[in-house]
């Protein structure tokens, strides 16, 4: 029996951003020649089995189950599992740990219903081609900048949404999709602020955009991004201000007009109550 194994790790990288996020671990590539029933274990993170040549055959929490090609098995932490590899199978395996940093940097989020049955944790593959998908966080893996690890977390995210698309719905713990619609939430409030930095927007008028009552945007804002939707939208426009100032050589006076602020000695005494510090001190900080 033999093992051809290549594995690739994750690159040294920033945090995590908020909200639902796999963060990338490793993956490897199994060319099997002879078999092996690799020892029962459990898991700590979350596993990706795809199949590339198979079919593949395992023990997961006692019940056996059988994959074929381009076909996906996710395994969650506290999974007991057992492969049962096989003569000219070939596939990926990636690790990823899944966080929730929208409630608290680095906490986690259940995937999965408890008693989800193994069959449930099984979908079509979530790319088109998974081999090229897994070729580019290679390649990711070779690399020492500082963008790998950030570019590697990014595919993972997209393969990673896609593959939870393809679960059968019933196995998604409600945790997990009441989540996702917050997340969601979140993602389009700050859509809203983006295309619209330079009005001066009510609350009204952002709980119309968004298509719920003021009470409940209030109510939203304040429980899952911990301050009231103008406050929000403030420092929004004091970050894009913050980044226009550092990037650009525009003047205070037209950055602020931009940004919908009456005047510019409004727009300063916003700035520094927020930033710490003025627009001006920042830019001679930066240059």
């Amino acid at each position: 029996m033999r093992v051809g194994k290549e594995v690739y790790l994750r690159s040294a990288g920033d945090e995590v951003r908020a909200g639902i996020r796999p963060v990338f671990q490793d993956f490897h590539v199994l060319h099997m020649t002879g078999q092996y029933d690799y020892p029962i274990h459990q898991h700590e993170n979350y596993e990706v089995i795809l199949i590339d040549r198979g079919p593949y055959t395992c023990s997961l929490n006692q019940v056996e189950i059988t994959i074929g090609q381009h076909e996906v098995l996710l395994i969650k932490p506290g999974d007991w599992h057992c492969d049962h590899l096989r003569h000219g199978q070939r596939h990926y395996v990636l690790h990823f740990l899944l966080t929730d940093g929208l409630r608290q940097p680095g906490s986690t989020v259940n995937l999965f219903n408890e008693w989800v049955a193994p069959q449930g944790q099984v979908c079509t593959a979530p790319m088109p081609d998974e081999a090229h998908t897994f070729d580019l966080l290679e390649g990711e893996s070779r690399q020492s900048d500082c963008y790998a690890a950030n570019i590697q977390d990014a595919m993972l995210e997209a393969f990673f949404w896609r593959m939870v698309r393809n679960l059968p719905l019933e196995s998604i713990s409600p945790q997990f999709r009441r989540r996702s619609a917050e997340q969601d939430f979140a993602g389009r409030l700050y859509r809203l602020f983006e295309e619209h930095v330079q009005e001066n927007l009510r609350v009204e008028d952002l709980a119309a955009l968004i298509q719920i009552s003021k009470r409940s945007l209030s109510m939203k804002c304040r429980a899952l991004l911990g301050d009231s939707p103008a406050q929000l939208f403030t420092r929004f426009k004091i970050q894009k201000a913050a980044q226009l100032l550092t990037h650009t050589d525009r003047p205070v006076k037209e950055i602020s007009y931009e940004l919908g602020f009456e005047n510019p000695y409004h727009f300063s005494r916003v700035f520094k109550r927020i930033h710490g510090t003025t627009p001006s001190a920042l830019r001679s900080q930066a240059d």
